[in-house]
C-alpha cells in the first residue's frame, strides 16, 4: 500500500511539474458536477434515494494544462430494500443508508482544439473509503485512471465538460473490511471500461461546470 501511494505522489509530482514548465500562465476555476435520484413504486411505499455530489477546484496552466482535484460523496439510501454498490467482485450493502467519499487529484492536458470545443485527457489518483450504516462492511480503494473529456466554452469564464467514463482505462486496488470469511480482504482490476451495451448507462457519461476566474 505505501508503495502504490509514493508511486501515486511521484507520477503527480512529475505530471505537475512538466505543466509549469510548458507556460506559466495560469488560472485559478472552481466547478463540479452534483445529481439526485429518486426511484420508487406506486403500489408499495418503497424507494431508494441517492444523492452526488462533486466540487472540484485546480488551476489552468496556459492553454492545454489543468491541474486540480475533485472530493466525490454518493450517499444512498432506501426505504424498504438494500442499497448496494459493486467495488470489483464484491457487492457492498446495507439495509438502511450507504456512503462513498474519497478525494481524486488530476492533470488534463488538451490534445485537440476545434474553436470553443476541445478534447482532453485526464490522469487522476483516486482514493475511495465505503461505508454502511450498520458498519457490517466496508472497503478502501485507491487506483490511477484515464479518462477522455470533451470541453465547451460558451464564456472565456465557463467551461461545460463531459467525461466519457465508458472510454476510461485504469487500475484499482481494493482492501473489504469484513469479519465474513466468504469475501476476499483484497483484490486488484486493472483493464478498460469500454461496453458498447451500456453506452447510454448514466455512470458512463458525466456532466459539469467550471468558473474560471
Amino acid at each position: 500500500m505505501k508503495r502504490i501511494h509514493f508511486i501515486i505522489v511521484i507520477a503527480f509530482s512529475a505530471m505537475f511539474l512538466s505543466a509549469f514548465r510548458a507556460n506559466a500562465q495560469t488560472r485559478f476555476y472552481l466547478g463540479g458536477d452534483a445529481g439526485i435520484n429518486l426511484v420508487g413504486t406506486f403500489d408499495e411505499d418503497n424507494h431508494v434515494a441517492s444523492l452526488m455530489l462533486s466540487p472540484e477546484l485546480g488551476f489552468q496552466i496556459g492553454k492545454r494544462w489543468m491541474v486540480g482535484s475533485k472530493l466525490t460523496f454518493n450517499a444512498m439510501t432506501s426505504s424498504k430494500d438494500e442499497v448496494s454498490v459493486t467495488v470489483g467482485n464484491t457487492t457492498i450493502s446495507s439495509d438502511e443508508a450507504l456512503l462513498v467519499a474519497g478525494i481524486n487529484p488530476y492533470v488534463r492536458y488538451k490534445c485537440l482544439n476545434v474553436r470553443r470545443c476541445g478534447f482532453w485527457l485526464e490522469g487522476s489518483a483516486e482514493f475511495n473509503k465505503m461505508l454502511t450504516s450498520d458498519d457490517d462492511i466496508g472497503a478502501t480503494a485507491v487506483g490511477l485512471s484515464v479518462v477522455p473529456m470533451l470541453t465547451y466554452e460558451p464564456t472565456k469564464h465557463i467551461v461545460l465538460y463531459s467525461s466519457l467514463n465508458l472510454l476510461s482505462f485504469g487500475c484499482t486496488y481494493t482492501i473489504v473490511d469484513t469479519s465474513d470469511p466468504t469475501v476476499p480482504n483484497e483484490f486488484y482490476n486493472v483493464g478498460f471500461n469500454i461496453n458498447a451495451s451500456n453506452i447510454v448507462k448514466l455512470g458512463d457519461i458525466s456532466v459539469g461546470l467550471l468558473y474560471k476566474f
